[in-house]
């Protein structure tokens, strides 16, 4: 009878192991690993801040750069004043007041994914 048990314990482990991992990896958007506070940049008139729900790979650091006069953090985007969220996938774009936003409505009926109240 112990042998049947041991037999069970190592497939046990590794789909034990495969869930967890697969948990892990997966984003949650209440856990933001980092953001790129875009609104003092040059751009397409838009106020934005992205919340990085996973860790910002080199290509996001590069881009998210002060020469570019933008600003990587290891925090949130500042929430006060957004006018809502985008969120989709590892990212959630945060909108601010901007000559092409004015109200959370016009976000949220560009959002295709899940608009998110600041």
């Amino acid at each position: 009878m112990h042998m049947a048990r041991w037999d069970l314990v190592g497939p046990l482990a590794i789909v034990v192991f495969g869930a967890l991992f697969a948990c892990k990896n997966k984003p949650n958007p209440a856990v933001v690993k980092g953001s790129c506070d875009m609104r003092g940049g040059s751009g397409s008139g838009s106020m934005i801040c992205i919340d990085f729900h996973v860790e910002p790979n080199a290509k996001v650091r590069a881009i998210c750069s002060a020469a570019a006069g933008y600003n990587l953090s290891t925090g949130a985007c500042e929430r006060s004043g957004a006018l809502g969220g985008c969120q989709k996938g590892n990212l959630t774009n945060w909108y601010y007041p901007s000559s092409v936003h004015t109200t959370a409505a016009q976000v949220q009926a560009e959002c295709s994914d899940t608009f998110v109240s600041p």
